[in-house]
């Protein structure tokens, strides 16, 4: 039964993996979250981070960010699987959240400087709901 489990777990046999297993276990979250291409929309999330932080909005980003981290943390004890499957179904709202700002604040900045990259991103964004 837990063999299953095992790939969703820190890979403290390899230690110098953990790292890697991290960024790329929290990449298949947002792509359950927002398949099929959420993954791939990591960056709109990073840059809702960064403009919320930089707005004082610290206190908003830990009620988002905590319960995922809190799993990554327990997945890295072997104590609750952290990767792209259903037991983390509860970090979509944050990943939705983080992914709008980042897309919002993106949009305006291409709507200045072309006017064809703001059409195609708007085209992925409404892709998930395909």
């Amino acid at each position: 039964m837990t063999q299953c489990w095992e790939r969703q777990f820190a890979p403290w046999g390899t230690p110098w993996r953990a790292p890697l297993w991290a960024i790329v276990s929290a990449l298949e979250v947002m792509d359950y979250c927002c398949r099929p291409i959420g993954g791939a929309l990591a960056p709109l999330a990073l840059v809702g981070i960064v403009r919320w932080w930089r707005q004082g909005q610290a206190a908003l980003l830990a009620l988002l960010i905590a319960p995922a981290g809190l799993a990554l943390a327990a997945a890295c004890a072997h104590a609750y699987p952290f990767s792209g499957s259903r037991v983390m179904a509860f970090a979509a709202p944050a990943v939705v959240l983080l992914l709008a700002e980042g897309a919002c604040a993106t949009l305006t900045r291409l709507r200045d400087r072309s006017n064809s990259a703001p059409v195609a991103l708007a085209s992925l964004l409404l892709l998930p709901m395909a």
